[in-house]
């Protein structure tokens, strides 16, 4: 195939470069990211569908991309980590260091690190391969606020060990999906088994063992001292949640430094918040708890160790039907404001 009709994008091309490389060091690519690929799509015919086909789909986060550990057919996702961040020091100390062997982390494990032969400013993070925590969507109240436990617990172990993520958000929540997905799930196209249909067959969350992970350090940072008098410089601040009064245009104008510990405390809030207005009305009862990780004055959001103490008061509230309740996503059209079940 020539270079010019490739439909791999310029993104996509640094897979493709080192696709022999990770071969060579037990990690296998997708079809797609071989050299001398040649799309299984071509003289297919004008009625086929282009997203039956497993390699038509690309990866939507271009640093990361998914493989299978030739040694014994362990899922992983590879992640371009550039050295001049946090990001490798970070997720090397949360996976390996003896302070953090503990249940309570829930930190994506670092496997395996490659360097880049043509690049020495960055390197190949291993870890296993996650999924969207969000999807499939929650079957139940009790998936919801387990999932919200699950991150509380290990965003507060960071906190516990005066490290910040600095962007607690959805696209940095996964979960490990085997017991959720048992046939498995394609990385670009999560609907799918296989990359072929919409065919993806899972198991409610609350009938078998799911495990939240964190992901994504290139803004953590480790404080010395104590967390209350933690501050950090505005400038150059990456958080995908903009609502935070510390994040305020006034704020930003002023270059006022903030406590990155309490942004993490109201972006866990946010992110449910966002949650509890996809499954609109059905969630509500949780919405004054995560008000108050969300307080517009920092100072007045609780620690993540008191947030665990009345979540855990909270639930042991609720009533076994309450929890157990069925909930279901409802879509509400950008466009009219209309909601569809």
């Amino acid at each position: 195939m020539e270079k010019s009709e490739d439909p791999r994008d310029a993104r996509e091309q640094f897979w493709v470069t080192h696709y022999s490389y990770l071969l060579e060091n037990g990690y296998r690519l997708r079809f797609r990211y071989q050299p001398d690929w040649i799309p299984s799509w071509l003289g297919a015919g004008p009625e086929c569908l282009m997203d039956t086909f497993e390699d038509w789909h690309s990866t939507y986060i271009t640093k990361v991309l998914d493989a299978i550990r030739t040694d014994d057919g362990f899922a992983v996702a590879l992640k371009r980590v550039s050295l001049a961040g946090p990001e490798l020091s970070m997720l090397r100390f949360l996976s390996w260091h003896t302070d953090t062997q503990s249940p309570l982390n829930h930190t994506a494990p670092l496997l395996h690190v490659l360097p880049v032969p043509d690049d020495p400013e960055v390197v190949i993070a291993v870890m296993p391969k996650l999924r969207d925590f969000e999807t499939p969507d929650f079957h139940c109240r009790r998936e919801v606020l387990e999932c919200l436990r699950q991150i509380i617990e290990g965003i507060g172990f960071m906190h516990g060990l005066n490290i910040c993520h600095g962007d607690a958000c959805t696209l940095n929540f996964m979960m490990d999906a085997t017991h959720v997905c048992p046939q498995g799930f394609h990385f670009a196209c999560p609907a799918s088994i296989d990359g072929t249909g919409n065919n993806q067959v899972s198991t409610p969350r609350c009938q078998c063992q799911v495990k939240y992970y964190i992901v994504d350090f290139e803004t953590s940072q480790r404080f010395i001292g104590a967390r209350n008098d933690a501050l950090r410089g505005i400038r150059g601040t990456h958080c995908q949640i903009r609502t935070a009064s510390e994040l305020c245009k006034e704020n930003i104008d002023a270059e006022t430094p903030y406590n990155p510990f309490r942004l993490d405390v109201y972006n866990i809030g946010a992110t449910f918040e966002s949650i509890c207005d996809d499954y609109f009305e059905q969630l509500d009862d949780l919405r004054p708890f995560l008000g108050r990780l969300m307080e517009k004055e920092p100072s007045a959001r609780p620690m993540l160790e008191n947030a665990m103490t009345e979540l855990l008061e909270f639930i042991a509230s609720r009533s076994e039907d309450w929890l157990e309740a069925p909930i279901k996503f409802i879509y509400m059209s950008p466009y009219t404001g209309q909601r569809y079940y």
